[in-house]
């Protein structure tokens, strides 16, 4: 789909999947979809029709000194290399579960200004907030790869669900879990706990604050998430 190829996995069930992102910053309209053969020849094909999501605008306003930190070494490679892994065996299974019941404070695709100056970039994740303390559950099973703090992110968990679907979830208070335990990497929904606390430095990507990708691409788990929680500035009548 305009340029972008993702694999597809056979499944349990029969058939197969994969996971086609669309970006925040996709125009809206006609796009063409095509199934390729082994040889990359396409061997089917199908429309869609991409709509304007609508998504609002945010003024985020923090201290100067907060919004000159820099990553910590070798952050934003970590990160990225995790947003890009593609791992074979599937753990996860829809709906996906927020990881807090708490309200929402910021959307995913929110256009993003900085203390009133506009940054360029979009929201890439959600933004939960609940009393210092709440239990972080995964959103669902997958194998814990980074358990990292750094200047930017925080207290970061990344875990891969597999087949293509990441989450991180930021700025946490504390870790329960370790890169590579026995017992914590393989994970059962909702046994990943962490405790929430109050967000500290600036998150450039999505404050807790869970993001989740397809392949590299930050795409909306609210989506996929079972819930109908209200969400703050959503166009009730759009997608």
């Amino acid at each position: 789909m305009n340029g972008r190829t993702i694999r597809l996995f056979p499944q349990t069930g029969g058939g197969s999947l994969g996971l086609m992102p669309v970006p925040v910053n996709e125009k809206p309209g006609d796009a063409k979809v095509e199934l390729l053969d082994k040889e990359g020849a396409p061997v089917a094909g199908a429309s869609i029709r991409v709509v304007d999501a609508h998504f609002p605008k945010q003024n985020v306003v923090i201290e100067q000194s907060l919004a000159e930190l820099k990553p910590s070494p070798g952050e934003a490679e970590t990160s990225t290399a995790f947003r890009n892994t593609v791992s074979e065996v599937r753990y996860w299974s829809e709906p996906l579960a927020l990881p807090v019941r708490g309200c929402m404070t910021s959307l995913f695709g929110a256009q993003r200004y900085l203390n009133g100056k506009p940054t360029g970039d979009f929201h890439g994740g959600l933004d939960q907030r609940s009393p210092a303390g709440t239990p972080i559950h995964a959103v669902a099973d997958g194998m814990v790869k980074i358990v990292r703090q750094w200047n930017l992110h925080g207290r970061t968990v990344g875990i891969d669900h597999g087949q293509g679907l990441e989450s991180m979830y930021l700025h946490m208070s504390r870790f329960a879990v370790a890169e590579g335990e026995p017992h914590s990497t393989r994970l059962a929904r909702g046994s990943l706990e962490r405790e929430q606390g109050s967000i500290a430095g600036i998150e450039p990507l999505s404050p807790i604050l869970v993001d989740e990708s397809h392949r590299s691409r930050f795409v909306d788990q609210h989506d996929y998430a079972g819930t109908d929680d209200a969400l703050p500035g959503r166009d009730p009548n759009g997608p």
